[in-house]
């Protein structure tokens, strides 16, 4: 209970903790409604599954890139402009009211693209906020925060996607039906568009607010190297 309080007081876990539950959210919101998208919306279920695929393509297209920059600049740099690129992807998708699935799907991996530049450090910047805690507080606390930040990844994901499914039922959506009313199809389009964008944005304002810049970790780098060189 010690241990958790204390997490709870820490910003750098706060903010870490916050920014994970939103990306996992959209990431969730996505698989969940992406049928949807473009069964009623496009009308075109043969692209749903090519979705998926665009999808993964620009995640792992990061993989090569995003250690050297993060390096470079920064986990939290680099994580913020991956971000601006996932929310501006999005905006851009809800403003047009794009209708070519084509169109669409470009924006997806750019999206997408931008999410999993944040992707691939996650786990890096959990263990920094772990570090950072243990020289702010002299507890090591890995399992416990590793416990609490897959939890509320589980979490985030449950609930934004019982938020969805409710929200088509306050829509009206007719699952029995060929094919959906025009004012059904445009909120549907609000929903699988908006939600996402909703989290995209806060995972990037948790972020701007994650307090553990470039050179924070590498002062608390050299903190923990001298603590280490100490021991021994």
């Amino acid at each position: 209970k010690a241990v958790i309080l204390d997490c709870f007081k820490d910003k750098a876990l706060l903010s870490s903790f916050g920014f994970q539950i939103f990306m996992y959210a959209a990431i969730q919101i996505f698989f969940a409604f992406n049928q949807y998208m473009f069964l009623d919306y496009f009308q075109s279920t043969a692209l749903s599954g090519l979705a998926s695929v665009v999808m993964f393509f620009g995640m792992i297209l990061t993989a090569p890139i995003t250690v050297p920059l993060a390096k470079k600049f920064g986990k939290k740099e680099v994580s913020i402009v991956g971000l601006a690129i996932s929310v501006v992807s999005y905006i851009v998708i809800f403003v047009m009211r794009v209708t070519n699935p084509y169109v669409y799907l470009v924006l997806i991996f750019f999206a997408f693209f931008g999410i999993g530049i944040m992707g691939m450090v996650s786990y890096a910047m959990t263990n920094d906020c772990v570090d950072n805690h243990y020289l702010e507080t002299g507890d090591r606390v890995e399992g416990t925060v590793y416990a609490m930040a897959s939890f509320v990844r589980k979490m985030a994901g449950a609930v934004c996607t019982g938020i969805g499914g409710w929200a088509l039922t306050w829509i009206g959506y007719n699952e029995l039906a060929v094919t959906q009313t025009e004012e059904v199809r445009q909120a549907l389009f609000n929903i699988i568009v908006g939600l996402p964008l909703l989290c995209f944005a806060l995972t990037l304002i948790f972020m701007l607010f994650y307090p553990l810049n470039k050179k924070r970790v590498e002062e608390n780098e050299k903190k923990m190297e001298a603590l280490r060189s100490k021991d021994q």
